[in-house]
């Protein structure tokens, strides 16, 4: 039980990265074709920046989580909710896209939690 909690995080960690893989090569980039760029607004484009720039936040979160363990429970906690802060606050199809991460890291965290707590608690049979 031990070995699998402890590999869950890991696992969220993998499919965190898969996904903020996926997006950063397809979906989240638009093309300019038939833009002129002298008629865009000046100034930066946050939107554009938070949403090329999440997906680091939420892997680095993620990974974070899965690093802090069983050794450093409120690091592994901080991380969390920063991960979930960045997934509920990130512009529109980013939440969709993490949302399973975010759980996935969230249910790995619990599971690892459990197991701490349960290996605490029960005797030493050795």
């Amino acid at each position: 039980m031990r070995a699998t909690a402890d590999r869950l995080p890991w696992l969220a960690v993998l499919l965190t990265l898969a996904t903020a893989v996926v997006l950063l090569l397809g979906p989240l980039w638009s093309t300019a074709e038939g833009e002129n760029p002298l008629e865009r607004p000046s100034g930066v484009d946050l939107d554009a920046v938070l949403l090329l720039g999440l997906p680091t936040v939420v892997v680095l979160a993620s990974l974070a989580v899965a690093l802090a363990g069983r050794r450093r429970l409120v690091i592994g906690a901080l991380a969390l909710l920063v991960l979930g802060y960045a997934v509920l606050r990130a512009p529109a199809p980013l939440p969709v896209w993490f949302l399973p991460s975010l759980l996935a890291t969230a249910g790995g965290y619990a599971v690892l939690l459990a197991s701490r707590r349960t290996a605490r608690t029960a005797p030493d049979l050795r």
